[in-house]
């Protein structure tokens, strides 16, 4: 069989490396990547598109392993159906080039077992005599903040333990099974080129400099704060996916979104330091350098007495009443009750909003400790009701009535109060 592709270039990761960024900015800019020779397909699974591909050739070429594919996937289309859909799509892709290159796309390519890394290998191979693998390698350091905040997402609060060593063991992997075709790339650097991640990405594909300077790319998967992190660690702790029959939760996929969403300081894992896997990190991270010639920047630190700002506090009790189910609330306003203890010597003033709004929610009413806010006094929350009502009139709302109630029949005071209620109602 004569090759199809003069090029082939399968982007594998690693995970917790801008991939979904990358695969949405190819499925933006298709035109462009075509107009520089390279074909990035789409796959479909019944109403389903897929711009990264991990699924799609797991599905197509791989049998004996999923990968998780099948169940990802288990209530759009049955297994045998998505699998013959996949095959025919990718043959497809690969039988009949619409350009002379193809990019592909799928981290879930370095988790790949040896047989499997070869089954793909060798069918790329032979439509093309040209074959690039594309990796990005993170820090450890930061790669398991990123991890840890991703098992989060996933409603549980796994051990730090689980995810320890990852990074080297999926670079070996792809560097053993790919001895002559990858290409290895810092992530760090690769963030301060030229449209960041992804213009990078585009740039070791050969688009210019002056198309990739007039692209805006996409950029998915934001951080979450350490404060929402916090939080969503005890609920997970609680009440983890999974486990419905032991504690009588039902969870759901994004039960937690709006958690996830508060502003806060960068995540940290606090306890990280201290850890008997520290040095372990240490170790890992000095291997890659050594390895890859790779300079990994020096790991932030978290800074406790920046936790619980204004922009925080302000956006709190909004996150946690978005929490549809009530225990998990619970476990919220408690978290918030334990940490207004620990802050109070340091930071009295947040200490009481972490307190009212903690016992707000488990009492479900407006009504706050009455001793504690005449030690903040009306002003105090006339202030915090102000800076919060653009963002939160919720929130606003309920500051500006403790205010009200701690000096009565102040008519600024109720004329704020009637003008939040409208925007509330007004939607």
């Amino acid at each position: 069989m004569s090759k199809k592709y003069r090029q082939i270039v399968l982007h594998a990761g690693l995970h917790k490396t801008g991939s979904t960024s990358i695969q949405a900015s190819c499925q933006d800019h298709r035109e462009l990547l075509q107009a520089h020779g390279f074909h990035f397909p789409v796959f479909e699974l019944g109403s389903r598109r897929f711009s990264n591909h991990s699924d799609p050739i797991t599905a197509a070429l791989l049998h004996d392993h999923s990968y998780g594919w099948s169940w990802r996937l288990r209530d759009h289309e049955d297994e045998t159906s998505a699998r013959a859909g996949f095959c025919a799509q990718l043959s497809d892709i690969l039988d009949n080039p619409p350009c002379e290159r193809l990019l592909l796309s799928g981290e879930n390519v370095c988790i790949f077992h040896d047989g499997d890394q070869q089954i793909l290998r060798q069918h790329l191979l032979q439509y093309t005599d040209d074959l690039r693998v594309v990796a990005y390698i993170r820090s450890p350091m930061e790669a398991i903040h990123s991890m840890m905040q991703q098992h989060s997402w996933g409603r549980r609060s796994n051990p730090l333990e689980k995810v320890l060593g990852q990074v080297q063991e999926r670079c070996e992997n792809l560097q053993r099974n790919y001895p002559q075709e990858l290409e290895v790339y810092n992530f760090h650097s690769a963030r301060q080129s030229l449209g960041g991640l992804v213009g990078h990405f585009f740039g070791t594909l050969g688009v210019p400099a002056s198309a990739i300077e007039s692209v805006s790319f996409r950029h998915a998967n934001s951080s979450m704060s350490q404060e929402g992190y916090d939080i969503a660690h005890a609920i997970n702790s609680r009440y983890p996916a999974g486990e419905v029959e032991q504690h009588g939760v039902q969870r759901g996929f994004q039960d937690l979104r709006s958690v996830f969403l508060l502003p806060g300081q960068p995540f940290r894992i606090k306890e990280l330091e201290q850890s008997e896997h520290f040095q372990q990190l240490i170790d890992e991270t000095k291997w890659l350098e050594e390895h890859l010639g790779f300079d990994f920047p020096e790991p932030a630190k978290l800074d406790p007495t920046r936790l619980w700002q204004m922009d925080t506090l302000k956006s709190l009790e909004a996150a946690l009443n978005n929490v549809a189910n009530k225990s998990m609330r619970d476990v919220g306003a408690e978290y918030l009750l334990d940490q207004a203890n620990s802050v109070l010597s340091q930071q009295p003033g947040p200490a009481a909003i972490l307190k009212f709004i903690g016992e707000n929610i488990l009492s479900g009413s407006d009504q706050p400790n009455d001793l504690l806010l005449q030690q903040l006094g009306p002003d105090y929350f006339k202030y915090a009701a102000l800076q919060s009502e653009h963002t939160s009139p919720g929130l606003a709302l309920v500051f500006m009535r403790i205010a009200l109630s701690l000096r009565p029949g102040a008519k600024f005071l109720e004329e704020k109060i009637t003008h939040y209620k409208k925007r509330l109602e007004e939607g």
